[in-house]
């Protein structure tokens, strides 16, 4: 499964949710993607410990992140329940751009996207300049351009993983959680030589610390 979203159905109440209408949990409810961040706080403005939506944040103005393997979209939405802090956030499988990401999300979850009455647009605070998506990887370069592009950020989010892990902001079991999602994607003949490339990104990452 390569695509979930955290936010409300058809009544109050924030919940994760699979586009099958199951509520998995994949994550821990400690880990960059548990439920006490995905509750709000990858949403533009957010600030902790108590999630709240800024009243300069519109709905539907939308942040965009990257956490190990996955891309987070996520802004505010009351267009099923009203209380401060209600919002919609969506995890897909991948380094996606914004476009993408929407897109997907639109595919897996058709039903919630038809609800907002309001534009999803990327956010940017007034003023400021949108900081980088994510980390330029180290990976070696060569003849990238011309690889599937699914492969290749497939790679990227591999390396991006193995530093999470290694620097300590994700589990080793959570890491095999996420490696094995991306190989469903590729299909059963990526399994191996993807647990292969994550133990070598993860060498890597352990002599570069």
């Amino acid at each position: 499964m390569n695509v979930f979203y955290f936010g409300c159905i058809d009544r109050a109440g924030h919940f994760l949710w699979a586009p099958d209408g199951s509520r998995p949990r994949p994550f821990g409810h400690r880990d960059s993607l548990g439920e006490r961040h995905l509750d709000g706080g990858f949403c533009p403005g957010a600030e902790a410990p108590f999630y709240r939506d800024p009243l300069n944040v519109p709905q539907g103005a939308a942040a965009l992140h990257l956490v190990g393997a996955w891309t987070v979209l996520s802004f505010w939405d009351r267009s099923v329940d009203g209380r401060p802090g209600s919002h919609s956030t969506y995890v897909l499988l991948g380094a996606l751009t914004f476009n993408d990401a929407v897109a997907r999300a639109k595919t897996a979850f058709p039903n919630v996207w038809k609800r907002y009455g309001f534009a999803v647009t990327p956010w940017t605070p007034s003023g400021a300049t949108p900081p980088p998506r994510r980390e330029e990887s180290r990976m070696p370069t060569t003849n990238m351009p011309t690889m599937n592009t699914g492969i290749r950020e497939t790679m990227e989010a591999i390396v991006s993983l193995a530093h999470d892990e290694v620097a300590g902001r994700t589990s080793p079991a959570q890491s095999q959680l996420q490696v094995a999602a991306m190989a469903t994607v590729h299909g059963p003949a990526a399994v191996r030589p993807l647990d292969a490339l994550y133990e070598a990104a993860l060498a890597v990452c352990r002599v570069a610390r």
